[in-house]
């Protein structure tokens, strides 16, 4: 049985902003037919109240460290198995999606997110009842884009516990008439395995002591340790304010193995970027399955871990360090 604590979730909404077709027509769905707003006659604020309710286009999971999509998107995931704590990240694409004042510069969504997880026998075994709204802006191009009424949602989930599961996201267009105003929940399945870390941790303050150790290393670490925290709990996990401390810090550390290598190698600031995030992956990895142990065993994930809290406190004397020079 999940409790509420083993699983975190962060929701946030990518907008799709692709330039309108030749005919500059909104495409709308009334019926089960497709027909567009200037050929229906009606105003944008009428053809939304008229148009049917939300619908799925397409939903992958994706992966956010791999290359990305034609789109400039994340690319696709290719498999469903996750490690015990490892983030699963999906993208939600959805037809019918209503905003506030359709058609003008402040044309918020509300569209709101719940999360049901099911075991293979059908039973809920974890429910998020209101997980997230969705509040975004869709920027308007001129024309207006004719899939202005179609947006792109991503979600998260992380999962404490090894097993079969379906994830079910559950979106509620608030924006839409109350007879159009229908709970889609898209379900996807995943396969949670026990972690096995390929990186072993060794305690970063022993390793500062001993002579020869390897600065670009050092960096790779701090950010994956920061990045890792981030990763654990997601943005609305933390104040404003502590996030905005936690994310100067991945940036700084990754932006200094990458000048470096940059440097050393004598090759461009992306590829030296790039080569960081994959040296990362494996020290995240293993991060974040410690913090995943710790917080099933009833622990901080990382407070109450005598390692970790030596680990950040040797990071943050670094950042602090070097930041006031």
């Amino acid at each position: 049985m999940f409790s509420k604590r083993s699983i975190t979730l962060k929701a946030v909404t990518i907008l799709a902003l692709t330039l309108a077709s030749q005919n500059n027509a909104q495409t709308i769905e009334i019926g089960d037919q497709t027909t567009s707003v200037e050929e229906s006659g009606m105003t944008l604020q009428e053809a939304q109240d008229a148009m049917d309710p939300i619908r799925l286009i397409e939903a992958y999971l994706v992966d956010k460290e791999g290359p990305r999509n034609a789109r400039g998107g994340w690319g696709t995931r290719d498999s469903n198995t996750y490690r015990v704590g490892e983030q699963i990240d999906a993208v939600i694409y959805l037809a019918n999606v209503g905003k506030h004042n359709p058609g003008q510069p402040d044309n918020p969504q509300e569209m709101e997110l719940s999360i049901n997880i099911r075991d293979k026998a059908g039973n809920i075994v974890y429910q998020a009842p209101l997980a997230h709204t969705f509040r975004g802006v869709r920027r308007l191009d001129d024309p207006l884009q004719d899939d202005y009424f179609s947006d792109r949602f991503t979600v998260s989930a992380r999962v404490s516990d090894v097993g079969e599961y379906d994830v079910g996201f559950v979106f509620l267009d608030r924006t839409r008439p109350a007879e159009k105003r229908v709970a889609l929940e898209v379900k996807l399945d995943v396969a949670i395995v026990a972690a096995e870390a390929t990186e072993t941790l060794t305690d970063l303050t022993q390793m500062m002591m001993n002579d020869g150790m390897d600065q670009s290393y050092l960096l790779r670490r701090c950010a994956a340790y920061f990045r890792s925290q981030i990763e654990f709990y997601g943005p609305d996990g933390f104040s404003e304010e502590d996030f905005a401390i936690i994310d100067s810090k991945v940036r700084y550390f990754i932006h200094g193995d990458a000048v470096i290598n940059a440097a050393a190698q004598g090759i461009t600031m992306d590829a030296a970027l790039d080569d960081t995030f994959a040296a990362m992956k494996d020290i995240s990895s293993a991060y974040l399955d410690r913090m995943a142990r710790n917080y099933t065993a009833g622990q901080h994930p990382w407070a109450e871990d005598t390692m970790l809290r030596r680990d950040e406190a040797a990071c943050t004397v670094i950042f602090d360090g070097r930041s006031a020079q």
